[in-house]
């Protein structure tokens, strides 16, 4: 997406100061326009009168304003000091009866490569916690959409540092390797293939020994389906990633599979949507529900049929 249009949901909240800073962080280093977005509650559910309603809608729309004029000091606090920024910053005020659509719609009439938005109020600290925007993209966006964890603005993060795609070989995963290697290629980034094994924990001497044989037999097969994806990435057009990587993870849950793997400060944890929504949606599977909650990093979800990032050159 070198060139690309990335989208910031903004509220004046540490959400949407957590998602301006991975969304900047993401704009500077594809050399993408960006467009900070505030979508305003809409008015009254009930018939009131045409002054006191008017009245309301001046309300809202100075609220908005306000809220961008926020965005705009953070922006200017934080932009001249990426290497590179962003190649340009706009606000925009757009109107929709739902957050979350409203996101979308407009990425959707701008042509964006991606919306970025924080967690939900509530969750806990360095994680993400679904809330009613969220909800709406992820089971809705045309286009990729990117999660920060609570709390990821004071983190000050510098840079991005890699790309992590949670593999699995299953319909839909070539697709999403190809998405993920040429995102990375084009964002010169290294590239981690990262599998999970999860299988509840077993209980007595028996138990543990066929749970070990049958995560051995899983481990072996997981390699060997990302020797091959390692295969398919070194086949893919340029631009290829600095590096690709995999690794395999075992554990009782999502969590606790997460855990065991490394993380960097800088990295962006990439899930494919589940198969069960509409073509050309982001839609979340019960595992990927799993994978946010418990990420500890932003997390990127595609849409199904997701096609390689354009460069924005033509």
């Amino acid at each position: 997406m070198r060139g690309g249009h990335v989208v910031i949901g903004y509220e004046p909240n540490e959400r949407g100061t957590d998602a301006l800073a991975l969304g900047l962080l993401l704009a500077g280093r594809a050399r993408a326009r960006v467009s900070v977005v505030n979508v305003p509650p809409s008015g009254w559910p009930t018939h009131t009168k045409a002054a006191v309603d008017a009245e309301w809608v001046t309300y809202l729309r100075e609220e908005a304003e306000n809220a961008l004029e926020a965005a705009r000091r953070i922006v200017r606090d934080r932009a001249p000091g990426q290497t590179p920024p962003p190649v340009g910053v706009d606000y925009r005020i757009h109107h929709h009866r739902g957050s979350g659509r409203g996101l979308a719609d407009y990425a959707a009439d701008a042509g964006a490569d991606a919306i970025v938005i924080g967690s939900a109020p509530g969750g806990p600290r360095g994680h993400i916690r679904m809330g009613s925007t969220a909800d709406q993209l992820l089971h809705g966006s045309p286009v990729p959409v990117l999660l920060a964890p609570s709390g990821y603005a004071a983190l000050s993060v510098p840079r991005l540092d890699r790309l992590t795609l949670a593999y699995l070989r299953q319909p839909g995963a070539d697709r999403a390797l190809a998405f993920a290697a040429s995102l990375a290629g084009r964002l010169d980034l290294p590239l981690r293939l990262l599998t999970m094994l999860i299988g509840d924990a077993a209980r007595g001497g028996r138990g543990v020994r066929l749970r070990e044989q049958m995560l051995e037999r899983l481990r072996v097969e997981g390699a060997a389906d990302l020797r091959e994806a390692v295969r398919n990435v070194a086949a893919l057009p340029e631009p290829d990633p600095i590096s690709v990587s995999t690794e395999i993870v075992a554990g009782t849950s999502a969590a606790d599979a997460l855990a065991r793997a490394e993380w960097r400060t800088g990295e962006v944890l990439v899930c494919a949507s589940g198969q069960g929504g509409p073509l050309r949606r982001v839609f979340l599977g019960d595992m990927a529900i799993d994978i946010l909650r418990a990420s500890g990093v932003p997390v990127a979800f595609l849409p199904r049929g997701a096609a390689p990032p354009s460069d924005g050159r033509g």
